[in-house]
């Protein structure tokens, strides 16, 4: 017959097994946390699409009540991109480019302006604390 292990050996054995537990779950949550974020990003992206659309037809919209409602609509899925912490990149047109927050489709020769300088935001920008979900789509100067 064998003798049996030792306490302290038992309790080794099992603080080993648990420490194996433990990290195993931490990168299972890293895992989970960044599948959730992707997720987030991408619902935030079709949001942002509607947004795209409501703003193209607004302006062909000549119904009041029909304009009321688009901005309601507008209004709430802005609600909604903030509680997920998704927020427009602002840009103004004095503002030189901002890598990786901008796509420049274009430059044009502007005089009295330096080049880089934004002349025209073509579509607007997002971004969810300090990483771009879409660039802005932009033309500078050249």
């Amino acid at each position: 017959m064998r003798p049996a292990k030792p306490l302290v050996q038992q309790i080794q054995q099992r603080v080993i097994e648990l420490q194996k537990s433990y990290v195993l779950l931490q990168e299972k949550q890293a895992r989970e946390t960044k599948e959730g974020a992707l997720q987030l990003e991408r619902s935030a992206l079709k949001l942002i699409d509607i947004l795209d659309m409501i703003e193209m037809l607004a302006p062909e919209m000549h119904d009041a009540t029909g304009v009321r409602i688009m901005q309601k609509i507008q209004r709430r899925l802005l609600e909604l991109l903030r509680t997920w912490q998704v927020q427009e990149i602002t840009l103004t047109l004095k503002d030189e480019v901002q890598p990786g927050k901008v796509r420049v489709l274009e430059t044009r020769v502007a005089s009295g302006k330096n080049s880089g300088t934004i002349l025209e935001i073509c579509r607007k920008g997002y971004q969810r604390g300090d990483k771009v979900i879409r660039p802005a789509d932009i033309i500078t100067a050249e």
